[in-house]
């Protein structure tokens, strides 16, 4: 890829990792209620729940094997060099966030919980940035 490719690529990034927590913050703090026009009813906030408990769990998840496994393993051998890393899910979670966010009727404590998962999520696209952020800088 070019260097003009790999901007695009990352500006791209950029706005779909502040678009989620802005839609978050419209959503379960300002009140805008962007599917309203939808009608979606009643079953909107049971399925919202479900991608809220799914992007809890991919948080967990892609935490366990970015974090927890290698230190484990660090722990267990002394050394990382028979350890093959395992990606999580990647990205999954952040848009699990989003739908959960569009779903779930407006509550800040709601909103809280979510934007807390979003940047817990070590596999997510805020740790995404900042990793090739840093990568770039180092470079």
């Amino acid at each position: 890829m070019t260097h003009r490719e790999d901007t695009i690529a990352l500006l791209l990034f950029i706005i779909v990792a502040v678009g989620i927590p802005a839609v978050v913050v419209l959503q379960h703090f300002l009140g805008i209620d962007v599917l309203s026009v939808l009608r979606l009813g009643s079953g909107r906030t049971y399925i919202g729940a479900v991608f809220a408990v799914l992007a809890t769990a991919v948080a967990g998840l892609n935490g366990y094997l970015n974090l927890v496994a290698p230190w484990l393993h660090k722990r267990q051998h002394g050394d990382m060099e028979s350890y093959s890393h395992v990606s999580g899910l990647p990205v999954v979670g952040g848009f699990l966030v989003l739908f959960a966010a569009l779903l779930i009727p407006a509550s800040p404590a709601v909103g809280s919980y979510l934007l807390l998962v979003y940047c817990a999520d070590s596999g997510g696209l805020p740790w995404f940035l900042l990793t090739m952020l840093i990568r770039r800088d180092s470079a």
